[in-house]
């Protein structure tokens, strides 16, 4: 019987079980989700390109996946083969993934890590007249539910009443819905607040809407201002 990687199960590489096969030092058994099948250069950070897989029904866009010592973003599954991935900044750009499918039947880089790799996103930032220092902005998708990590290691200039962090997936359009939590520390007007603060993002939001209460009140425009909160939202 033969296994997901298209190689004969009665067959082994090295000491290890049957059918699998040893990537960057790692071994994989059978099939881990899916298989490039295309050669292409791994393009800089936010750069769009589209690739052919072996199989995509396990695959989520949204999801962060690593192929070879690359790791990327799914952005569009087109259909059951072609996909499109935008590199997350983490592997050195022009680095060239070689897919080829060698006489043993399996291709050359397999797929790794659905939904589970923590990525850097660099969002737009609405309330600050400078961007505070040493932001670490971080998410991860599991399914239709993106989690966000967000810490600003230090306060900068408010100069708006409003605050805004734009997210890295738009929330799905759920008619009325909010998805809310509380923000584990603030500080306005240069003034470390005592109890939690809000973010709320909306249906088919593009954006975390920051408040330094759970009433909802507007912040100082002047003054330090600083966020640390982590949440989640359902994506389309």
């Amino acid at each position: 019987m033969g296994c997901g990687c298209g190689c004969n199960s009665n067959v082994s590489y090295g000491n290890n079980n049957s059918c699998s096969k040893q990537y960057a030092g790692i071994y994989f058994c059978k099939d881990p989700v899916c298989y490039v099948k295309t050669t292409f250069i791994v393009p800089i950070a936010d750069v769009t390109i589209d690739i052919e897989v072996t199989d995509s029904s396990r695959l989520y866009k949204g999801e962060g996946i690593q192929i070879g010592t690359g790791y990327f973003q799914i952005v569009a599954i087109a259909d059951a083969n072609n996909i499109s991935i935008a590199h997350s900044g983490t592997a050195s750009p022009g680095l060239t993934i070689v897919a080829i499918q060698p006489t043993y039947g399996c291709y050359q880089y397999p797929i790794l890590f659905v939904g589970g790799i923590w990525l850097p996103w660099i969002p737009v930032l609405v309330g600050w007249s400078t961007v505070p220092p040493v932001g670490v902005y971080r998410y991860r998708v599991s399914g239709k539910t993106c989690f966000l990590a967000v810490y600003q290691s230090g306060a900068a200039v408010s100069d708006s009443v409003n605050t805004t962090i734009a997210l890295p997936l738009p929330a799905a359009a759920v008619s009325g819905m909010f998805w809310s939590d509380s923000i584990a520390q603030a500080v306005d007007n240069s003034v470390s607040l005592t109890s939690p603060g809000l973010v709320s993002i909306a249906s088919s939001g593009t954006v975390a809407t920051l408040y330094p209460n759970s009433s909802g009140s507007a912040w100082t425009a002047s003054g330090q201002k600083l966020a640390r909160f982590q949440t989640s939202y359902q994506i389309a």
